[in-house]
C-alpha cells in the first residue's frame, strides 16, 4: 500500500511540474512576441524622418518632468552631456556611471571635470549613501582620480576630507598602499569631535601602525599628545560621543587622564548610555560643580538605577574631585551584585544565541547527525500517521531527539545506557509518548507544545539536567539583580520613601534590614500583627505620614481585618487609576472599621478616587456609611464608618459618568444632588474604552440634566468615541445626542480633526443637525490666511497621497451637505417655514459655504495634486450647485497646478517682493486678504486679473501654455509698466530668460523677433541684463549667439561697444563657452583681461575659496597667451581698461547715482566745494566696487530730452575745475595700479603665491610652466598655508620634480626650507604615520 501511494504521488507531482512548464513557456513565446512588435514599431517611427525630427524636437524643447519647486527650473537643466563639468553633482545624484566615464575621457577638453576645494569632501561624503554597487564604482573612480587626475583632485588635505566627510572607506584606501598619505594631528583633532566610531577605529590603527580591520584594539599603542587630547575632544562630540565613550573607556591604552581635561556638565550628556555614564563618573569626567546628587526613582532600569546611586558619593574624595567615594562595605555590595548582573546578561545573550539556532517553523523539522566514536546524535523525523519506531542504541551518551508531527504516534524508546538524554517534543494533539528509562542520573523532560512548533534540544553532558523556559530563568535573575540593587538604594539612600513604597507595591514585601537601621516606629508593632498584609500595609502609610505609633497603640490587631480595596489603595499614589468597589463585602468591611479607629480617616482620604460599579452598590454604601451610627442588622453591633455624604453624592455622579450605566443615571436623578456643572479638570480616563452605548447613555444623561461640561471633558467624550467599538459615522448619530457640546466646540473640533476624512465627516453632520445662532462666529475663519507667495515662492506644501483623497472626500461631504440644506429650503417662504428657511439658509452662508472655501484654499496649497484631481473637485461643485469665490488667491494656485512654470514667470518678476518689503513685512509674505496701500511697488493683485485668468480659461482644453504665457507677457509684464521704458526694458529681458530657463528656446526666439523687429525697443538691447547673456550662453549655439551678438552691436556707439562685449566676454569665460571667445577675439580683436582679473573676478571670499578658474586659465594660456598682459603688467592694463571704460560713461553713471541717492537739483544749486565732495563720494569709494557694472536702468534713458540731464552737463562745461579734479582722481587709479606692478614677483598677493596660498595645486603648476624661472614660493605663503592647514600643497612642493619650473623652492632655498621647519615646529604639526620627511 505504502508502495502504491508513492507511485501514485510521484505521478501527480510529474503532472504538474510539466503543467507549470509548460505555462512558462507560452509566456515566454508572448512576451517574445510582444517584444518583437515593439522593436518593429520602435524602428519603424527612429526611421521616419518627419516623426523623428518632431519627437527630438519635443525632447528638446520639454523638461521630462515638471519641477514642483520653481527653483528647480533654471536655464542649466536639460544641458549638453559635454557640459556637466560639477563632480559634486553628479555624485549627489548617482550619476556615477557619467562620472566614471568622463573620467576614463582625460584627453578630451569637453570632458573637463570643475573640481574646486570642496570637491573631494562631496565626493567622499557619497560613499556614506551609497548601495555596495555604487560604493565599488565609487572605488573604481578615487582609483582614476588618484592616478589620472591627483594634481587637479587633491584641491586639500584628502585624508582631511575624508574626516570632513566622516567617510571610512576613503581613508583606508588613501592611508594605506600605494597611496600611504600622511595624517596630521588636526585630522585627528576634527575626527575626536566630529566622526563616528568606525572612523576612529580605522585611524588609531593607522597611527598605531596596526593592520586595518584587526580588532585586538589592547595592543595599539598611540602618541601620547593623541593619547591626551582623546577624551576631552570626544566629550565635545555631540553626534557620536555616546559610542565613541562607550569604546574608548574599555582600553586604557587609548587615553590619558594625566592632562588637563574640559569636564562636561552632567545635563549635557543626556543621550549618552547609562553604562558609559558609570565609566564616566568612575574617572571623574563630570564637572564636580554639576555633577549633583540624582534622586533614584523606582521605574530606572539596573544601570540608571546605578548611576544615579554612584551620584550619591560624588566629590567625597580625599582631593575633592568630581570622582565618587563609596565606603569599602557599601561598596563590596555592590561590586557583587554588578557581577550578578553581568553574569545574568551574558547568560541572556548565550541563550538568545542557543534559542536562535534551535528555532523551526512551520512544521519544518532540522535533522543534526554527529557520528562519533562515542557519541550519536539520532533524530527521528516521523511525518505519517501510525508509524511505530523503536530505536535501540547501545552506545554511551546518547541523546535521541524524537519530533514527532503528526497526531496518534506512539513512540516506544528503550534505551539501555549510562547517562541517557531523552528529549521529547510533542507538537500536535494526542500523542501518546512510552518511554521506559533504565539509567542512572537521568533526567526526562517532556514539552508538550501545541502550535506546529519544533523544538531542538541538544545536551552533551554525562550528568545533564535540562533547564526549561531559560529565558523566563534568565529574566528572573535580571530582575534579582535589580530587585537586590533597589535594596541596597533603599537601606542606604536618606529620604526615600516615595522609592521605598514603590519597592513595597511591587514585590509585595519589606525590608526588614531598612526598618532597624533607621529604627522605625512599625518595628514595635511587628510582635502584635499577625498578618503580615497589615503590617505592611502599615509600614507603606508610615513612609507618607499617614498614620503615626500613638494612633495603633490600642488597637487590638487581632480583630483587624484585610480587604483588597487597601491594595488598591496603596497603588493610587502611583497611577491615575480609580477605585472600584463592586462588592458589599467591601462596603460592610468599610462600615464595620475594617482596621479600628484608623479607618475612617484613612478611607476619607481616597473617596475622592471611589466608583461604585452599579446603582445597588450606591445606595448600599449610602445606607450603611453615611447614615449615623445604628448597626443597621448587618455587622454584628460594631462601630460604623461614618463617611460624608456630600462627598458620596458626588462619587455616585461622577461613577455614573465613568460606567455608562442607565440604573446609576436614574439613580442620581432620584436624588436631585443639585450639581448643574462638571468638575474643570475632571475628564474620561484614556486607559478605558467605552462602548458607543456607553456613550450614548452618558450623552442623554447630559443633555437632559442640562449640565455644563468643560473643554477637558469635552474632548475626552470625543476622544472615547474614537476609541468605542462604533461602526460608523452614521451609527455615532444614531446613538449619542451632542445637543450638550456647544456649536463653537463643534466647529473647532472639525478644524483640528480636518485631515482625518471620517472624523471630519462627523462633525459635519453634527453642525447640519444641531440648531446655529446668528451670532455664531469662528475664529479659525476669521483669522485665516490667504498667502500666495513667501519671499518669492509659491506658498505650497507637499503632502501625502492619502491626505489629498482626504480632502477630495472632505470637500465632496461639505458639497453634498451644502445640497442637501439648500433642497430643505422652501422654495416659497411663509410664516410656517420661516424658521426652517432661515435655520438652514444660516447654516450655508454661516458655517458650510466659509468652511468648504477654507479647505478648499488648503486644498489648492498642496503642491502635489494631479489636474485631474483638481478638475474632478472642481467639477463636482458646479455639478451641484455650489460656486467658489474666484479672486487672485484662486487664479494663482491654478496658474502653478496648471504648470509650475507659470508660478515661475510671475515670481521672476523683478520687484515683485518689494511691496512685502516695503510694509514690513518680516516674514515676505504676500496675504491676499492685506489691501497693500499704494507705494508705487508692483503689486501682483493689481495686474493679475482674476476675471481673466479663470478656472476655465487655464484649463480650457484649447488653452495651449503657450498662450497662456504670452497672455501673461501682456497683463503683468507690458501693461503695468508700458510709459516707463525703464522699467519695461528690464522686464522684457527677464521674460527672454524666462524662456530660457524653461528650455524653450522656440518660444524665447518667437518673443525675440516680436521686440527686434519694433522700434519702440531699439535702445534697450545695450542694456541687456547679465542674467540674460548668461543664459543665452548656456542654451544657444554658436550661430544663433553671433546673430544677437551683431544685431545688438551695429546700432552701438564706440564706447558701448567696448562695454557690451566686455560683458558678452565675462559670461562666456564664466560659463565656458570658449568657441564664443574664439569668435569674439577674432572678429573684434578685443583685449582678453588678464588672468588676475580672472582669478580675482569673484566679490566674497567664500566665492573666490569655491570657485574653480582652472579651466579659464588653462584656456587663455595655451590658445591666447600672446593677447593677454603679462601677470605684472595685468594690472596697469586692466585698470586703464576700466578706467577708460568709466571716463566715457562717467557722467550717465554720476547722473543716476544722484538721482538714487540725492538730489539732482540740488547738485546743480550747490556751490563747488560741495560738487566736488558728491562727486568724491561717488569715485572715493571702494575700488573694488567703482567698476562694477551699470544697473540695468542706466542707459535706456532718453537724456537727450531730459532738461535735468542737459543743466548736469552744462555743470561740466561751465566749471573746468571740477572736469579737473575729476581726471586728478582717475589719475590716483592708473598710479594705484602701476604702483601694484611693481616688484610682483616678490609681492605676496601675486597670481602664484595668491594660488599657493589657496592650497591650489593644479593652478600653481600651471602658472609655473606657463612663466617658468618666474615665481617663487614666498615664505610668507607658506605660513598661510601652514595656519590654513593646506599641508596637502607643501607635500606637493616637497617633491623636487614638482619645483623645476619655479625660481626659488624648497630645494635650492636654504631659507625658505629653515622658514618651513621653524613654522612647523611653531604650530606643532605632526606627522603621525611618518610619510613624508622634510629636506634637510
Amino acid at each position: 500500500m505504502e508502495i502504491n501511494e508513492n507511485y501514485f504521488n510521484i505521478l501527480k507531482e510529474l503532472k504538474k511540474n510539466i503543467n507549470i512548464k509548460n505555462n512558462e513557456v507560452k509566456e515566454e513565446e508572448e512576451e517574445l512576441k510582444e517584444m518583437e512588435i515593439v522593436e518593429i514599431l520602435f524602428w519603424k517611427v527612429y526611421r521616419n524622418k518627419f516623426l523623428n525630427r518632431i519627437i527630438f524636437g519635443l525632447i528638446k524643447t520639454h523638461n521630462g518632468s515638471e519641477c514642483l519647486n520653481i527653483n528647480d527650473i533654471r536655464s542649466t537643466n536639460s544641458v549638453n552631456i559635454d557640459y556637466i563639468e560639477s563632480i559634486e553633482w553628479m555624485v549627489q545624484n548617482k550619476k556615477i556611471g557619467l562620472l566614471k566615464y568622463k573620467l576614463e575621457n582625460k584627453n578630451k577638453e569637453s570632458m573637463h571635470l570643475k573640481m574646486i576645494r570642496k570637491t573631494p569632501q562631496v565626493f567622499f561624503e557619497s560613499f556614506n549613501k551609497s548601495t555596495p554597487t555604487e560604493v565599488e564604482a565609487l572605488k573604481e573612480c578615487l582609483d582614476i582620480l588618484m592616478k589620472k587626475y591627483r594634481v587637479e583632485f587633491q584641491t586639500c588635505d584628502l585624508i582631511d576630507a575624508t574626516s570632513q566627510a566622516n567617510s571610512v572607506i576613503p581613508f583606508k584606501i588613501l592611508s594605506s598602499s600605494p597611496y600611504h598619505l600622511p595624517v596630521y594631528m588636526y585630522t585627528v583633532e576634527y575626527a575626536l569631535t566630529n566622526c563616528n566610531l568606525e572612523y576612529y577605529k580605522a585611524m588609531i590603527q593607522v597611527i598605531g601602525n596596526v593592520s586595518i580591520g584587526e580588532e585586538n584594539f589592547n595592543n595599539i599603542i598611540l602618541p601620547e599628545k593623541v593619547r591626551n587630547i582623546s577624551l576631552g575632544l570626544v566629550l565635545k562630540n555631540l553626534l557620536y560621543r555616546n559610542e565613541l565613550l562607550n569604546f574608548i573607556l574599555q582600553f586604557e591604552n587609548l587615553f590619558s587622564l594625566e592632562s588637563d581635561i574640559q569636564l562636561l556638565p552632567e545635563m549635557l550628556v543626556n543621550n549618552i548610555s547609562f553604562e558609559t555614564k558609570i565609566k564616566m563618573l568612575d574617572y571623574g569626567l563630570f564637572d564636580k560643580k554639576t555633577i549633583k546628587k540624582i534622586h533614584p526613582q523606582f521605574n530606572l532600569s539596573f544601570q540608571e538605577l546605578l548611576f544615579s546611586f554612584k551620584t550619591q558619593y560624588r566629590c567625597k574624595g580625599p582631593y575633592d574631585s568630581g570622582k565618587i567615594f563609596i565606603p569599602n562595605n557599601i561598596k563590596e555590595k555592590l561590586n557583587n551584585i554588578i557581577k550578578e548582573n553581568s553574569l545574568n546578561n551574558n547568560n541572556n545573550l548565550n541563550n538568545n544565541n542557543l534559542n536562535n539556532n534551535n528555532n523551526n517553523n512551520n512544521n519544518n523539522n532540522n535533522n543534526n547527525n554527529n557520528n562519533n566514536n562515542n557519541n550519536n546524535n539520532n533524530n527521528n523525523n516521523n511525518n505519517n500517521n501510525n508509524n511505530n519506531n523503536n530505536n535501540n542504541n547501545n552506545n554511551n551518551n546518547n541523546n535521541n531527539n524524537n519530533n514527532n508531527n503528526n497526531k496518534n504516534n506512539n513512540n516506544n524508546n528503550n534505551n539501555n545506557n549510562n547517562n541517557n538524554n531523552n528529549n521529547h517534543n510533542n507538537n500536535n494533539n494526542n500523542n501518546n509518548n512510552n518511554n521506559n528509562n533504565n539509567n542512572n542520573n537521568n533526567n526526562n523532560n517532556n514539552n508538550n507544545n501545541n502550535n506546529n512548533n519544533n523544538n531542538n534540544n541538544n545536551n552533551n553532558n554525562n550528568n545533564n539536567n535540562n533547564n526549561n523556559n531559560l529565558n523566563s530563568n534568565n529574566n528572573n535573575n535580571n530582575n534579582n539583580s535589580l530587585k537586590e540593587l533597589q535594596k541596597l538604594v533603599i537601606i542606604e539612600t536618606k529620604r526615600i520613601d516615595y522609592f521605598y513604597s514603590n519597592y513595597i507595591v511591587e514585590y509585595g514585601e519589606t525590608i526588614e534590614e531598612y526598618h532597624i537601621k533607621h529604627s522605625c516606629w512599625t518595628n514595635d508593632l511587628k510582635l502584635r500583627i499577625k498578618d503580615e498584609k497589615i503590617l505592611l500595609l502599615i509600614r507603606f502609610l508610615s513612609l507618607f505620614g499617614w498614620c503615626c505609633p500613638e494612633e495603633f497603640g490600642t488597637i487590638d490587631f487581632d480583630q483587624v481585618s484585610y480587604n483588597p480595596i487597601l491594595s488598591s489603595i496603596m497603588t493610587l499614589p502611583f497611577s491615575e487609576q480609580y477605585i472600584l468597589i463592586d462588592d458589599t463585602e467591601t462596603i460592610d468591611w468599610i462600615s464595620k472599621g475594617g482596621i479600628g479607629p484608623f479607618s475612617i480617616r484613612f478611607i476619607s482620604k481616597f473617596i475622592d478616587r471611589f466608583v461604585f460599579s452599579s446603582a445597588e452598590i450606591a445606595k448600599s454604601i449610602i445606607e450603611k456609611c453615611c447614615c449615623g451610627g445604628s448597626d443597621g442588622g448587618n455587622g454584628g453591633g460594631s462601630e460604623k464608618s461614618i463617611l460624608p455624604i456630600e462627598l458620596i453624592n458626588n462619587r455616585v455622579f461622577y461613577s455614573s459618568i465613568l460606567i455608562g450605566n442607565d440604573d446609576l443615571f436614574q439613580y442620581v436623578n432620584s436624588l436631585n444632588l443639585g450639581i448643574k456643572e462638571l468638575g474643570v479638570d475632571f475628564k474620561l480616563p484614556n486607559s478605558y474604552t467605552f462602548t458607543i452605548d456607553q456613550l450614548g447613555s452618558l450623552s442623554r444623561f447630559l443633555t437632559n440634566g442640562n449640565y455644563f461640561c468643560h473643554f477637558n471633558f469635552l474632548l475626552s467624550f470625543i476622544e472615547s468615541i474614537w476609541r468605542s467599538n462604533a461602526n460608523s459615522v452614521q451609527e455615532v448619530l444614531d446613538k449619542v445626542n451632542f445637543k450638550f457640546i456647544p456649536i463653537n466646540f463643534i466647529s473647532n473640533s472639525f478644524f483640528n480633526y480636518k485631515n482625518e476624512d471620517r472624523k471630519a465627516t462627523l462633525f459635519l453632520k453634527l453642525l447640519q443637525k444641531l440648531d446655529i445662532e446668528i451670532t455664531y462666529k469662528d475664529d479659525n475663519l476669521t483669522n485665516h490666511k490667504r498667502i500666495i507667495y513667501q519671499n518669492k515662492l509659491p506658498y505650497v506644501f507637499q503632502v501625502d497621497g492619502r491626505l489629498i483623497e482626504n480632502y477630495i472626500s472632505l470637500i465632496k461631504s461639505i458639497v453634498d451637505t451644502i445640497k442637501e440644506l439648500r433642497q430643505s429650503i422652501p422654495r416659497q417662504v411663509t410664516n410656517m417655514f420661516e424658521l426652517i428657511y432661515m435655520t438652514s439658509h444660516l447654516k450655508v452662508t454661516m458655517i458650510f459655504q466659509p468652511f468648504l472655501e477654507f479647505v478648499f484654499d488648503l486644498f489648492l496649497r498642496m503642491g502635489n495634486i494631479e489636474i485631474k484631481q483638481l478638475l474632478y473637485v472642481y467639477n463636482y461643485m458646479l455639478s451641484n450647485g455650489v460656486e467658489i469665490q474666484h479672486s487672485l488667491y484662486q487664479s494663482f494656485y491654478y496658474l502653478y497646478h496648471r504648470s509650475p512654470k507659470l508660478a515661475k514667470y510671475i515670481m521672476s518678476r523683478p520687484k515683485i517682493n518689494d511691496v512685502c518689503r516695503i510694509h514690513n513685512n518680516i516674514d515676505k509674505v504676500y496675504d491676499c486678504n492685506i489691501n497693500y496701500e499704494e507705494s508705487g511697488e508692483y503689486d501682483i493683485k493689481i495686474w493679475l486679473d482674476s476675471n481673466v485668468f479663470t478656472f476655465n480659461y487655464i484649463f480650457q482644453q484649447d488653452n495651449s501654455l503657450e498662450k497662456i504665457y504670452f497672455d501673461l507677457i501682456e497683463h503683468i509684464s507690458i501693461k503695468p509698466i508700458s510709459d516707463n521704458p525703464l522699467l519695461l526694458s528690464e522686464n522684457i529681458f527677464y521674460d527672454l530668460n524666462f524662456f530660457l530657463e524653461i528650455n524653450r528656446v522656440d518660444l524665447f526666439y518667437q518673443l525675440y523677433n516680436n521686440y527686434s523687429n519694433n522700434s519702440i525697443y531699439e535702445k534697450i538691447w545695450f542694456n541687456i541684463e547679465p542674467i540674460l547673456l548668461n543664459s543665452i550662453c548656456i542654451k544657444l549655439n554658436l550661430k544663433d549667439i553671433i546673430s544677437i551678438v551683431e544685431f545688438i552691436y551695429s546700432p552701438l556707439s564706440d564706447s558701448q561697444r567696448l562695454i557690451f562685449i566686455q560683458r558678452l566676454l565675462s559670461s562666456a569665460l564664466l560659463l565656458h563657452r570658449f568657441d564664443l571667445i574664439d569668435y569674439l577675439v577674432e572678429k573684434y580683436s578685443i583685449q582678453i583681461p588678464g588672468i588676475n582679473f580672472l582669478v580675482m573676478k569673484k566679490k566674497s571670499q567664500k566665492q573666490k575659496e569655491n570657485y574653480d578658474y582652472y579651466r579659464e586659465v588653462k584656456y587663455i594660456l595655451s590658445n591666447h597667451f600672446n593677447k593677454i598682459p603679462h601677470p605684472n603688467q595685468s594690472r596697469i592694463k586692466e585698470q586703464k581698461l576700466r578706467i577708460q571704460l568709466l571716463r566715457e560713461t562717467f557722467k550717465i553713471q554720476f547722473y543716476c547715482y544722484l538721482r538714487k541717492y540725492h538730489d539732482i537739483n540740488y547738485f546743480l544749486n550747490t556751490f563747488y566745494e560741495e560738487k566736488v565732495r558728491l562727486i568724491d563720494c561717488y569715485l572715493k569709494k571702494d575700488y573694488n566696487r567703482i567698476f562694477q557694472e551699470l544697473s540695468l536702468s542706466d542707459y535706456y534713458y532718453n537724456y537727450d530730452d531730459d532738461i535735468a540731464f542737459n543743466d548736469f552737463q552744462d555743470v561740466f562745461f561751465e566749471q573746468p575745475a571740477i572736469v579737473e579734479h575729476i581726471n586728478s582722481v582717475f589719475k590716483e587709479y592708473e598710479n594705484y595700479a602701476e604702483n601694484a606692478s611693481f616688484d610682483y614677483f616678490n609681492r605676496l598677493d601675486n597670481i602664484f603665491n595668491n594660488a599657493f596660498k589657496k592650497g591650489d595645486i593644479k593652478l600653481c603648476t600651471l602658472l609655473a610652466e606657463n612663466y617658468p624661472k618666474q615665481f617663487k614660493i614666498l615664505k610668507e605663503a607658506c605660513t598661510i598655508a601652514i595656519q590654513k592647514k593646506r599641508f596637502h600643497i607643501i607635500n606637493y612642493f616637497l617633491d623636487p620634480d614638482n619645483c623645476n619650473y619655479l625660481f626659488c623652492n624648497f630645494k635650492n632655498d636654504l631659507i625658505l626650507r629653515n622658514h618651513l621647519n621653524i613654522e612647523l615646529k611653531r604650530y606643532n604639526i605632526i606627522n603621525l604615520n611618518n610619510q613624508i620627511i622634510l629636506n634637510k
